[in-house]
């Protein structure tokens, strides 16, 4: 009867400290690594291009974004994309500079795929935004790219490509279909 005791004793002790450690959920253990609920933001590098395989394009951008947002769950999440933005425009052989552009936008993410073993995942991305300074360049732009992040944890190095299109708001500025790639730092 002792024996019996204790063993029943043993047991409900086992059950209750299991019971007062924060449970894991199946996804939890399957993608330890994914994007929580929480706040998130983005820096990096984003350039584009409308000629992507021709070293003397007819426009170019460099820009250095920022990108605070929000993660509702481990595949959706919202963005707020502030960029500075130094444009190049070539005309034949004259080369002209547009710089103090900034840019704000607004972007949607999904990451349907996590991969454990590395601490990322893939993400698709679509957003849009437009100029609030610039005197010449007057547009807006729709996004529609895919990310990969790597690197577990609090931050992840994040590397993307896609299109970009340009509309164009001033008679100096035309419609423009590009390609760009970004690299920067995601922090979760």
């Amino acid at each position: 009867m002792k024996k019996t005791l204790l063993i029943i004793a043993l047991a409900f002790a086992s059950v209750m400290s299991a019971s007062a450690q924060e449970p894991q959920t199946l996804e939890k253990k399957l993608w330890p690594h994914a994007q929580e609920k929480g706040f998130q933001f983005l820096i990096g590098y984003h350039g584009t291009t409308c000629s992507p395989f021709n070293f003397n394009p007819e426009f170019s951008t460099m820009s250095l974004e920022f990108a605070p947002g929000y993660a509702f769950n481990r595949v959706l999440s919202v963005r707020l994309p502030i960029a500075g933005v130094y444009e190049l425009y070539q005309n034949g052989s004259s080369r002209t500079f547009e710089h103090n552009i900034m840019m704000i936008g607004a972007a949607v993410a999904y990451q349907p795929f996590v991969f454990p073993y590395i601490g990322g995942g893939l993400e698709f991305v679509a957003g849009f935004g437009g100029t609030v300074t610039g005197e010449s360049s007057k547009y807006l732009y729709y996004d529609l790219g895919v990310d990969f992040h790597f690197g577990g944890g609090l931050s992840d190095i994040n590397f993307g490509i896609g299109f970009r299109y340009y509309q164009s708001m001033a008679p100096a500025f035309k419609n423009r279909p590009t390609m760009y790639t970004s690299i920067g730092y995601r922090f979760n």
